[in-house]
């Protein structure tokens, strides 16, 4: 059926709009494609009854394995219990705080940072305090400023945290905040070792996520990193690797990457199957070609046989690390007819569920790639594919029903 309609449809259009030769898919073949389903913010489809719903994210699981399951909130802050449990007027609260720092002769950061707790906390608007007290607030925002340098490391951690539960990207007062913590970052990461260095850089991704490959910074830490690159341990690869992919299309040192992607070959075996995985992400990320005979991708590959021969399901980072390295067998061209067997069995085990809608396409594309064809294999992954489109709790996306119309198209 898949089949069909990849001679059928141009491989990236919508899913409502075949082209004109259409007519030539009977309806039984289409109808779960075409009847029900639209595209949603031009990269996923789902049902139209159902509503868009915010989740957890996989690049913020990422980054809690990263920080060994660390999750920041404000919370967490020291001293934030008591202050959420003797507040007993919001306004009267905050005020008290604004003038304990504006007659502060130095600012404290343990003022500030409470201070900034209670507005995320109290869910109080900072913008209105600068409006309806222009006066006081003009020298408390000039002594939180001064206190940014003032601050601990640690501080500084939690006034990020506090500034991005209080969605500082919406206020300007905020985002010259958040600029003042960068710059402090910086200069200290300048000065700093190289963990202290990864603990600078991982205040900026608290901030911004994924996005910091955006801010100027983002290119500081990586010659810092690309600086003590001979200093680096096994965990250090998997996160400098990360970090690299997070960049996308930024053109870092080929010779920076490539002396990762050695340090990967003497120390794979030192990596569990997520940590590889996400090392293989950030290669695949950073657009250099890798040879495919180079001692990281052998001991790669035949992880990835280990791995299917070995598991029954597969979930989050487990998935993420499926792809990334589907993803990097392909890109290098990489040939073993061995490969297939034990994907071919692991596949064939697997309920409709284990296996989400990007793995089926990368699979999918895999096989295509290599010339490698199984018939009960693809109707395997057709039906998983179907199930999931049918199904109003998952998302499919386009680029990934795109990459399985071409696989099919090509076998």
């Amino acid at each position: 059926m898949l089949r069909v309609l990849a001679t059928t449809f141009r491989v990236g259009t919508t899913l409502n709009k075949p082209i004109k030769h259409a007519y030539v898919v009977s309806s039984s073949d289409t109808d779960f494609l075409l009847h029900g389903f639209s595209p949603v913010r031009g990269y996923a489809a789902r049902p139209k009854q159902t509503l868009f719903l915010e989740e957890n994210t996989l690049s913020s699981k990422i980054l809690n394995y990263l920080r060994t399951g660390t999750k920041y909130s404000v919370a967490d802050i020291p001293g934030i219990d008591r202050i959420n449990s003797n507040v007993c007027n919001d306004a009267y609260a905050i005020h008290q705080m604004l003038l304990v720092i504006s007659h502060s002769l130095v600012p404290k950061a343990n003022d500030v940072l409470k201070l900034f707790s209670l507005y995320a906390i109290l869910k109080h608007s900072i913008l209105q305090d600068i409006i309806s007290k222009k006066s006081l607030m003009v020298t408390v925002k000039k002594k939180v400023y001064d206190s940014v340098s003032l601050m601990t490391q640690d501080e500084l951690r939690n006034f990020a945290v506090v500034l991005k539960e209080m969605n500082f990207q919406k206020t300007r007062y905020l985002m010259e905040l958040a600029g003042y913590i960068d710059s402090e970052c910086e200069k200290r990461a300048w000065n700093g070792n190289f963990e202290q260095c990864l603990e600078l850089f991982d205040i900026l991704l608290i901030l911004y996520g994924n996005n910091i490959y955006r801010k100027k910074e983002y290119d500081t830490f990586m010659s810092l990193f690309e600086k003590h690159t001979e200093s680096f341990q096994p965990q250090h690869l998997v996160k400098v690797l990360y970090y690299v992919g997070i960049g996308k299309k930024k053109k870092l040192s080929r010779e920076f990457i490539d002396k990762l992607v050695r340090k990967l070959g003497v120390h794979y075996q030192d990596l569990s199957f997520q940590d590889a995985g996400i090392a293989a992400s950030g290669v695949f990320k950073s657009n250099i070609k890798v040879d495919k005979a180079s001692p990281f991708i052998i001991k790669m590959v035949q992880h990835f046989k280990t791995k299917v021969e070995e598991c029954t399901s597969i979930y989050d980072l487990e998935s993420y690390g499926l792809v990334a390295m589907m993803k990097l067998i392909r890109a290098t061209k990489f040939q073993d007819i061995e490969l297939f067997p034990p994907l071919n069995a692991f596949i064939m085990s697997t309920n409709l569920n284990t296996l989400s809608s990007e793995v089926v396409a990368h699979t999918l594309a895999l096989y295509a790639n290599t010339g490698v064809y199984h018939p009960e294999i693809f109707t395997k992954l057709q039906n998983i594919l179907i199930h999931h489109l049918e199904d109003p709790s998952h998302t499919v996306r386009l680029k990934d029903l795109s990459r399985i119309l071409w696989a099919f198209s090509h076998n």
